[in-house]
């Protein structure tokens, strides 16, 4: 589930607990200066970011976790958002991980 401000947000219910969408969406505008879609999907990325760095779980595990119907959805979505896949991003981080500790 995903947080805002202690307000839960059921994703798959697209409901927010205790407000209407209206409210809590111009609270996200006044809070972030984000739409509440762009809120969403840049929380979503960070949490997808760090399960890939620091769980070693596999990408099918993940994307399930995230809520994804299919670990390809996952993968194109990721792609569009950090313009890479999440592997590539999994890879490109213990590569710069593993200069640092030479």
């Amino acid at each position: 589930g995903l947080e805002f401000m202690g307000i839960k947000v059921d994703l798959k219910k697209n409901e927010v607990r205790g407000l209407s969408a209206n409210y809590f969406s111009d609270l996200v505008k006044k809070e972030t200066g984000l739409s509440t879609i762009k809120y969403i999907q840049q929380r979503t990325l960070v949490i997808a970011k760090e399960r890939i760095v620091t769980t070693g779980k596999s990408l099918s595990q993940i994307s399930d976790e995230m809520d994804f119907l299919y670990p390809q959805h996952f993968t194109q979505w990721f792609r569009k958002m950090e313009g890479c896949t999440p592997n590539e991003y999994r890879n490109s981080i213990g590569q710069a991980a593993n200069r640092l500790s030479i």
